[in-house]
């Protein structure tokens, strides 16, 4: 359908020797392709994610669980690079690793995932190389699954068509070759040899000394090990790469390969998620952007900075909204009350009833009346946006309402109406209780520390630090 429109806009530039016209609704664009989703993209509505505490196995706490998520949708595309934001504590990292371990319902079998954690710990048993071989061998394994769910979606596909119609035709033979590209894909085995040259390979691309090559991965510093994480996914090209703080403990150098393994992934069309403080990292890399917020995933185009912007101008409408909204209330409530004057200085039983008949209606307007806008600066409709409108008395539980006056509850709805602020972050530091005057509380002289098998020291002999009250 999309090729048939693209070929009358082609034809009707050419006949009349204009512009090509392509986009709006029925012309391709946005309007055909809102909803539209490559077999690769990742698209799953209604995601709950609860955290639980158990402190038998944590040995952490006083246990107990957290929503996480509620009925929020994953949308990850192709060649997109998607930066996760949001404060510290909300469940990012949690997020990835329910993805990362395909306990996502709905998350689509076929795509591949690759998680490179914030913190990698060591093995005693295995050196920089078993590692990336060991997760080469796994992300094999899980590809050739990937490929199998993949093809049979793909012939289910291919009885559905129509043999007798030519477009039909076409679409079944690039389906055939786009399941025999995945049957080759699975039937690609690397020798040892070769899986071993591109693992060192690799090892080299983020700048880990082949001395080390041989050392068991608990005796390296966090640094290597996050290169030898990085060094996995280089090896191993999956369609969807979850960075969970990627610059932490990386060096320069480490960074500048980081950003080239971005690159890469976006340029083969996988798809990159990364949460990081490094904020440089964030605006120069991505593409899009999600906010962790309220137990739902807010989508916004462009990088960090990109987002910004917009979550100030939509502060900044929420803010003029509640301000609006609060004008025509207070407007309604004076009205009611002018009323309510009127009623009891009335003597004709016929005025005093019209009175309170007209009292009644002001009344329902009030409990209907909310937010004009919606987030977009569009009017609300029922239709599109709900019956009851953001900020109305209505959208109050009944049980709630009952007792309370139309004053107390405006106070209960305006709540709902302006943005919610984000709690300040408090340290609390303790005055020392010391009487030792001016003599430091600890002090720390000439110290030194190396890792097993180097002889450069972290610290120089004469090192001195010094914590006074």
């Amino acid at each position: 359908a999309h090729a048939s429109v693209w070929a009358d806009c082609v034809a009707e530039a050419e006949a009349t020797g204009t512009r090509i016209s392509w986009g709006g609704r029925g012309r391709g664009g946005r309007g055909t392709g809102r909803r539209t989703f490559q077999p690769h993209d990742v698209v799953v509505d209604g995601v709950c994610l609860e955290f639980l505490n158990d402190t038998n196995v944590t040995g952490e706490g006083a246990g107990g669980s957290k929503t996480l998520l509620q009925d929020a949708t994953i949308k990850l595309l192709s060649g997109k690079v998607y930066s996760l934001v949001g404060r510290n504590g909300v469940g990012k990292s949690s997020l990835l690793k329910r993805i990362d371990a395909r306990k996502v319902p709905g998350f689509p079998p076929h795509i591949t995932t690759l998680l490179i954690s914030q913190e990698v710990f060591g093995h005693e048993d295995m050196n920089p190389t078993d590692v990336v071989l060991k997760n080469h061998r796994d992300m094999k394994s899980q590809s050739a699954e990937a490929n199998k769910m993949r093809i049979s979606d793909l012939e289910e596909e291919i009885d559905s068509l129509d043999m007798e119609s030519e477009e039909d035709q076409a679409k079944m033979e690039a389906l055939c070759e786009e399941i025999s590209r995945l049957e080759e894909d699975s039937d690609d085995e690397d020798g040892t040899n070769c899986a071993e040259a591109k693992a060192r390979e690799a090892l080299h691309f983020f700048g880990v000394a082949e001395s080390t090559y041989g050392v068991p991965t608990s005796k390296l510093s966090g640094g290597i090990r996050k290169k030898v994480s990085l060094a996995c996914a280089l090896v191993s090209r999956v369609r969807l790469l979850l960075l969970d703080e990627p610059t932490c403990h990386l060096d320069l150098e480490g960074i500048i390969q980081l950003r080239r393994l971005i690159a890469e992934y976006v340029a083969t069309g996988a798809t990159v998620v990364v949460t990081s403080h490094d904020i440089d990292l964030v605006n120069d890399c991505a593409t899009d952007t999600i906010h962790f917020v309220n137990h739902q995933l807010t989508y916004y185009p462009g990088n960090y900075r990109d987002y910004l912007g917009y979550r100030k101008q939509g502060i900044t409408h929420e803010l003029k909204s509640a301000g609006a909204l609060e004008k025509q209330r207070a407007a309604m409530v004076k009205s009611i009350d002018n009323l309510k004057k009127k009623s009891s200085a009335a003597n004709c039983r016929t005025a005093k009833k019209k009175i309170e008949k007209q009292l009644e209606s002001k009344k329902k307007k009030l409990e209907r009346h909310g937010v004009e806008k919606n987030e977009f600066g569009h009017r609300r409709t029922a239709q599109k946006d709900g019956g009851i409108r953001k900020g109305a008395i209505n959208g109050i539980d009944a049980s709630t309402r009952k007792g309370m006056t139309h004053k107390q509850l405006l106070k209960q709805a305006s709540v709902d109406i302006g943005p919610v602020p984000d709690k300040a972050v408090q340290f609390d530091f303790r005055n020392p209780t010391s009487t030792w005057g001016d003599e430091p509380l600890v002090s720390v002289m000439d110290v030194g520390h190396r890792y097993d098998g180097t002889k450069r020291s972290m610290f120089d002999a004469g090192f001195d630090s010094s914590l006074v009250d």
